[in-house]
């Protein structure tokens, strides 16, 4: 199963923030490029295919500022 991969393999960028550290990775699978997102311990926590590297990156990225969109509401609601 893709998700017990680890995301050990070519870093596209390691982006650290105060909910966290996570990993944008992305391999060339084929005919098709693989994006991941993964937490600090390797742990994939998004990810997703697409025919272009560039189409690849970008989706990562987007994932990326999704997930770090969303941590911060539900930073808010736990507190409540």
């Amino acid at each position: 199963m893709l998700f017990s991969l680890s995301c050990s393999l070519l870093r596209l960028e390691t982006i650290s923030f105060a909910v966290g550290m996570f990993d944008l990775v992305v391999l060339n699978r084929r005919k098709r490029w693989e994006w991941r997102v993964c937490d600090r311990n390797g742990k994939v926590i998004m990810r997703g295919s697409e025919p272009t590297r560039q189409e690849a990156k970008y989706k990562a990225r987007r994932a990326l500022f999704l997930l770090l969109s969303q941590a911060g509401t539900y930073d808010r609601s736990q507190t409540s």
